[in-house]
């Protein structure tokens, strides 16, 4: 019985370190500043999205216009948006979400394929300020 008891112990210590990697990439923090046309944006969403990846971070932004996020390194598009809201859809209808109309965060902005924003983040490089504007 003893030695089955130690088999069965060596056995399970060699197969819980074979399988495939569960290694998950070292998160940064990430932070910085939302503005638009120069003036702090008090509210919304910054969301990091690497497409080949999946990988990516978001974090709230606060009336300051600063955000903190965790990402892995690498090089990410970059979206801004408002915050959402719940929208009563009526009485024979389930309440959804959409996003609160504000001024300072352009639609262009909501998605990262249209926003035109980047950043890589590195341990050397973790902070990224963004600056929107009206223009295209």
């Amino acid at each position: 019985m003893r030695g089955t008891s130690v088999c069965l112990l060596v056995m399970s210590l060699f197969l819980a370190g074979c399988g495939g990697s569960d290694e998950r990439p070292v998160m940064l923090t990430v932070t910085g500043k939302v503005t638009f046309e120069g003036a702090a944006v008090g509210e919304g969403k910054v969301s990091f999205l690497d497409p080949a990846t999946g990988l990516g971070g978001e974090g709230a932004i606060s009336a300051e216009g600063a955000y903190s996020l965790e990402a892995p390194a690498g090089t990410y598009q970059v979206s801004i948006t408002p915050p959402l809201q719940v929208v009563d859809a009526g009485p024979n209808s389930p309440p959804s979400e959409e996003y609160k109309k504000v001024d300072n965060i352009p639609v262009r902005y909501h998605s990262s394929d249209t926003a035109g924003l980047t950043a890589t983040v590195s341990a050397e490089k973790l902070a990224h300020d963004f600056n929107m504007t009206k223009k295209k």
